[in-house]
């Protein structure tokens, strides 16, 4: 298997076509975003510079990734590390996933065993040809219900052009 490319490098490559969507854990030490989202376990950053509201001051390094982005029309410096980046993925949904520094509350990126399937409530009926036979019984009445409902259906179909009203037609 080739070796994993470097956040950074992956970024780059992403920054190229658009923007990118970073997803990281606001807990992990040096990172700088509003402290409303210091208590998520994941958070997904999008910088780029061909934005609606551009990242004038994005700014890549070794240490991470950092810039100045809009949280409710109000802008914030933002700075994150790479080892706080688990995922990073461009505006075509390709990217690169690094699981081992994915949130552990994350099951679906942290490769944990899935919980075993629940037995099912279901069980298994008998072929026709090891069922009982058994004859249908209709009661007269029910039978000619069901006739005159078919009837009827028919008749509503089968009305003549001639004694029908249109909304709006003039004659």
């Amino acid at each position: 298997m080739p070796p994993t490319p470097s956040k950074k490098d992956v970024a780059l490559a992403l920054l190229e076509k658009g923007s990118i969507f970073v997803h990281l854990d606001p807990r992990r030490d040096k990172v700088v975003v509003p402290k409303a989202f210091w208590v998520q376990s994941e958070l997904v950053l999008q910088f780029g510079t061909q934005m609606r509201v551009p990242v004038p001051d994005l700014d890549l390094d070794d240490d991470g990734i950092s810039g100045t982005l809009s949280f409710a029309r109000r802008p914030f410096w933002c700075r994150v590390p790479w080892a706080a980046v688990f995922a990073i993925v461009g505006e075509d949904r390709r990217g690169a996933v690094w699981s081992q520094d994915a949130p552990p509350e994350n099951k679906s990126i942290t490769n944990e065993k899935a919980p075993e399937p629940k037995r099912s409530h279901l069980s298994a009926v008998p072929s026709p040809s090891d069922a009982p036979a058994v004859e249908p019984t209709i009661a007269s009445e029910q039978s000619e219900n069901a006739a005159a409902r078919i009837m009827f259906v028919t008749f509503i179909g089968a009305l003549p052009e001639v004694g029908r009203t249109r909304v709006g037609a003039t004659r």
